[in-house]
């Protein structure tokens, strides 16, 4: 698969890179939202071109270049959903995968966007496993259940006094293993084996 990842921490895009690669993948990585878009538009255009040239005209499903794009939700200049949203503007049928610490922080109406787009939400930390699942189209979907999920947490935080107590340090544990349960990845920390 040809697959564009826009992800501003280093250390996490190299290792998106060097596993995709080791599963002969064919990646390019930008590592800002910006970026990310002039890279996915410039391949459009010539994708585009091409297509013209040869005087075959284009369905009502338009193509991408890239199989995939990962995008991580807190990257420069445009995050993740913004990223999300103007690519589909143009080319609605993208395949397209938010990978992030901070799904907790995507608002309620975000969420139904990405339902209702069938993007998939990546809850980091991940196992490489899982993420190869997601990546492969082997996993399953996220959807309703993500955003369940996603509202519970926020309603059990604003209801605590203190967020950084161990209350939320409970809360957070424990949906990270809700999760888990849904292919969205376990409670495990960056840079361990194995693991993004």
């Amino acid at each position: 698969m040809r697959i564009l990842i826009a992800e501003d921490e280093e250390p996490v895009a190299e290792s998106y890179g060097l596993i995709l690669k080791s599963r002969n993948h064919d990646v390019v990585i930008t590592h800002d939202g910006e970026e990310c878009l002039k890279v996915v538009h410039d391949h459009f255009n010539k994708l585009s071109e091409a297509t013209i040239s040869k005087k075959i005209r284009f369905q009502s499903s338009v193509k991408s270049f890239f199989d995939l794009i990962i995008l991580d939700h807190r990257i420069p200049k445009k995050n993740g959903m913004e990223v999300a949203e103007q690519i589909l503007s143009d080319i609605p049928s993208q395949r397209i995968i938010i990978a992030s610490a901070y799904c907790h922080e995507i608002p309620e109406s975000d969420l139904a966007k990405l339902e209702k787009a069938s993007i998939h939400l990546m809850q980091k930390p991940f196992e490489f496993e899982t993420f190869l699942e997601v990546v492969e189209g082997r996993g399953g979907g996220t959807g309703k259940r993500f955003r369940n999920r996603a509202n519970n947490f926020r309603q059990m935080l604003e209801s605590s006094d203190d967020k950084e107590n161990a209350k939320g340090a409970q809360l957070r544990s424990s949906l990270e293993n809700d999760f888990s349960a849904i292919d969205l990845g376990g409670s495990l920390e960056f840079g361990g084996p194995n693991r993004i």
